[in-house]
């Protein structure tokens, strides 16, 4: 719609009121307009047209902002998706006006959300938070005290009080919230973000009726039970602007004095009809009865659903498929049922009046049968895949097949309902904590069947990486499986020691220049091999050179670390390794891993080995053994390895690693975002590499900064801050590597906030090795570009007991405006083997630009988003020019 110009004093500009819901609004409104120009955006139909107010029309989504400058702005809050929506966009106007802002919404409803973006808003912003509102003639809502015994009082001469009532309310008068926020259009108010708009004391259940009887002694006072315990949260460091608030002399105002006479004459028609009332009242309760029956018959079966489904998910817990699937079927079977009733039950809701209700019941049943087939098909899948593992399945590669189209068919409605936003039942949050797994077997479903060896037996190389030594790929590689899988099923699986492999290495394999320089290593062996950031790269070189070493050719390798093994442990339980008589947990897996493997060790010894094997056998008879082992916590324990990249996959077959490439369960360095004008393409990906021999990550921790200037000349600045804390009893020797967008230009690095002399690496072992030599002044710094990124590398040494701070300043290629527009991305690429840590991006933008929408915390000419790394992951922010 066209909003017609506002003719306004340039001295007074209009005041704008937000009100979707209307009746609140309206009010404050018609208030304003004795001295002010108004304009009101509502969603109310019959609201007319006043003096001194210009009423717009809410539309469906967002609403449009007359193009006007306002001398304040008031949103009244109706907790629809659309108001709440468009707060950025009133914030924006605010900002770009300069004029206060006025966010009023209920204290029981207040959100996380908006409660961030206000105080995360300039000071003009302001957060008005209401208590239980009730006036003279208006019932808010039928859900606070103070309005049920209203309602009560005027209809039925009486309130009744829930459980003891001890509950607590804050009762607010209309009238005492209307004069308060007509009075911020004269005065400057309080200097606080946050005000309070109720009782600074919270007021009982019972003293508020007895307010009411105190007041209208007619009124009567009855018990019920229920009563569940109100909670208000009351977020800190605001102002309780109503003062001393006299809660009873404000239900004087309700006018219920009239109600005396029409109680006493309700006791009169009361017994005049009562005789007339019992005859007719089985009469009534029969076709009431009638009616009720679908009701009642949707309920009941929906009741066994919902049980039938928890008690699937139950046993999917513990393993028990066979009982999982009885109980998802029978689930399926009584949603079934109560949707038939519920349809007959929806035609007849609309001779009655009450097809809102009616119809959310059908909804409700009608997504616990969607729930329900979900489960069936996810449980059927479980059956056949455990089969095929523990080799009862007859025909392993056409099981394989059906199990992946269950699972197929399993994510479709879980996505589905996901989409509906009705991912509510605790069966479907639990399937999605196992999305990661089910994506990749889905979305690799094509290749599976040759991977898993149901065509040819296929041989993969397993490396055993230990992350508490932190290499490029994951961890050093201690050891190393060859797998051999046929039909679906582990037909072999031996573990060795690296070392065993490496001493039988013949020929020189030049390895990466900070291994023969820091590490320092002459040749390159698999134990080092996987020191490139890219994954698939890493596994080449492992591949190549155990077939060096060994012989052995290999069709891809998966490399696992010392976290996923723990998250292993822990899914599974304790695990008894009968051969060394201990007991391994996710607790002590490590200590007792590097007790073994450290014990009389010299390069061929195999104690490790042999404790790793014996290790591997006892979790195999675990999970084979035990009748009703927990699959479902086991792949839990997969799928999240998958997201934090603790296991990784690369293949031999081009098709299968685009594949996992793409999925991002390689670790591959690869960008499938499209360059192009209006569109700025950042990446950042911090990876390093312990060349100190030891196990000192196991005690550094770490926290990312990076921030990013964007100028009025659209050139664009950058730095990334690195900052590490070594609690442990080793120095953390680091070659660092900080991969960033192609045509970064380095500016300058700092350690300790000391900026470094830089020189170019010096990378030629004839020159490095040579007797006599110098290295060069300040820090040396290989400045190269791989996969279409720019890479810096230099050497950092974090003492043992000390902090340092890494600083790394670059130029990034100018920004790009198209029509007025830019989405910024960036990328983040996680290190394999690395846990969790902290992130923070600053993304500074001119004076001249606004923010259309962000994942991040808006300042004032900055969006600010923060974090913990545990996935790769993109963040989104777009702008316009002003």
């Amino acid at each position: 719609m066209s909003i017609p110009p506002v003719q306004e004093d340039t001295e007074k500009p209009p005041i704008l009121v937000v009100d979707k819901a209307g009746l609140f609004g309206s009010k404050l409104a018609e208030l304003l307009a004795k001295k002010h120009l108004v304009v009101l955006v509502t969603g109310r139909l019959d609201s007319a047209e006043k003096e001194n107010i210009i009423t717009v029309p809410f539309v469906k989504r967002v609403p449009r902002i007359p193009d006007n400058k306002y001398s304040q702005i008031f949103i009244i809050d109706d907790q629809s998706r659309e108001t709440r929506n468009s707060l950025n966009g009133y914030i924006n106007k605010s900002q770009f006006d300069k004029v206060a802002l006025f966010f009023v919404t209920d204290i029981r409803k207040l959100d996380g959300r908006i409660l961030s973006e206000i105080n995360a808003s300039p000071q003009r912003v302001k957060l008005i938070l209401l208590g239980d509102l009730f006036g003279r003639d208006k019932i808010y809502d039928d859900v606070s005290v103070i309005s049920r015994f209203h309602e009560s009082a005027k209809k039925k001469g009486g309130v009744l009080v829930e459980g003891t009532g001890l509950n607590h309310s804050l009762p607010v008068f209309d009238e005492d919230v209307l004069d308060f926020l007509v009075k911020q259009t004269e005065e400057t108010g309080s200097s606080k973000k946050i005000l309070y708009l109720f009782p600074n004391r919270e007021i009982t259940d019972l003293s508020l009726a007895r307010m009411i009887k105190k007041i209208y002694p007619p009124i009567s006072i009855d018990f019920v039970k229920g009563g569940n315990p109100r909670k208000y949260f009351i977020p800190e460091g605001g102002d309780f602007v109503m003062g001393d608030y006299k809660v009873e002399d404000k239900i004087r105002k309700l006018n219920l004095d009239e109600l005396g006479g029409k109680i006493e004459k309700k006791k009169i028609i009361r017994q005049g009809v009562r005789l007339y009332s019992y005859k007719t009242f089985w009469i009534i309760f029969m076709i009431f009865f009638l009616l009720s029956l679908p009701l009642l018959t949707a309920l009941f079966y929906s009741f066994l659903g919902i049980y039938s489904l928890n008690s699937a998910k139950n046993s999917l817990e513990k393993g028990n498929l066979v009982s999982a699937h009885k109980d998802a079927k029978r689930g399926l079977t009584f949603f079934n049922v109560a949707e038939k009733s519920s349809r007959l039950m929806v035609s007849e809701a609309s001779i009655v009046g009450i097809n809102g209700q009616s119809r959310r019941l059908n909804n409700e049943v009608r997504l616990g049968k969607e729930v329900s087939s979900a489960a069936v098909y996810f449980i059927e899948a479980s059956e056949k895949l455990k089969a095929i593992y523990i080799g009862k399945s007859q025909d392993p590669r056409r099981e394989f097949i059906e199990a992946t189209n269950l699972l197929k068919n399993s994510i479709s409605v879980f996505r589905k309902i996901e989409a509906d936003k009705n991912l509510n039942s605790e069966f479907s949050r639990e399937i999605k904590s196992l999305e990661p797994l089910l994506e990749m077997l889905v979305s690799t479903s094509e290749v599976l069947p040759d991977l898993l060896g149901f065509e040819d037996e296929k041989t993969y190389l397993l490396l055993f990486q230990n992350n508490m030594e932190l290499r490029p790929g994951g961890g050093f590689i201690g050891s190393y499986g060859i797998l051999k899988m046929k039909k679906g099923r582990v037909e072999d699986f031996k573990i060795n020691d690296v070392y065993s492999a490496d001493g039988q290495l013949k020929a020189h394999v030049e390895p990466p220049y900070p291994i023969r320089r820091y590490l320092p290593s002459a040749n390159w062996y698999m134990r080092d091999s996987n020191f490139d950031p890219d994954f698939p790269t890493s596994a080449r070189s492992a591949a190549y050179l155990l077939n060096l070493e060994t012989g052995v050719r290999v069709d891809g390798v998966i490399a696992v670390d010392v976290s996923f093994v723990k998250e292993v442990l822990k899914s599974i339980g304790t695990v008894e390794v009968s051969d060394y008589k201990q007991k391994v947990s996710a607790n002590n897996f490590y200590t007792l891993t590097q007790k073994h493997a450290e014990e009389n060790f010299f390069p061929g010894s195999t104690q490790k080995k042999d404790f790793l094997s014996s290790l591997y056998k006892s979790i195999q008879l675990s999970l084979s053994g035990k009748k009703n082992k927990s699959y479902f916590s086991l792949s839990q324990a997969v799928s999240k390895a998958l997201t934090g990249k603790h296991i990784l996959f690369a293949l031999n077959d081009s098709r299968a690693q685009e594949a996992f490439s793409i999925g991002g369960w390689s670790s591959a360095l690869i960008d499938n975002r499209v360059n192009e004008s209006g569109v700025y393409n950042d990446y950042v990906a911090i990876n390093e590499a312990n060349l100190g021999v030891n196990k000192a990550n196991f005690s550094v921790k770490r926290r990312v900064y990076h921030d990013v200037l964007i100028d009025d000349g659209d050139a664009v600045a950058a730095s990334l801050e690195i900052i590490y804390d070594n609690d442990g009893k080793s120095d953390y020797k680091n070659y660092l590597r900080a991969i960033v967008p192609f045509g970064a230009v380095l500016k300058d690095i700092k350690l300790d906030g000391k900026r470094q002399e830089i020189s170019p690496a010096v990378t030629n072992p004839g020159i490095y090795e040579k007797s006599g030599f110098i290295p060069p002044q300040g820090l040396e710094v290989e400045d190269y570009e791989q996969y279409d990124k720019r890479v810096f590398g230099f050497l950092v040494n974090v003492p043992k007991g000390k902090k340092r701070i890494v600083t790394i300043t670059y130029t990034l290629p100018k920004a790009q405006f198209k029509n007025g527009k830019l989405d910024y991305s960036m990328s983040y690429f996680k290190q394999p083997g690395t846990e969790e840590y902290p992130f923070t991006l600053n993304l500074k933008f001119p004076s001249g630009v606004a923010i259309v929408s962000t994942q991040g915390r808006r300042e004032e000419d900055r969006v600010v988003y923060s974090d913990r790394i545990s996935s790769d992951f993109t963040f989104l922010s777009s702008f316009a020019r002003r």
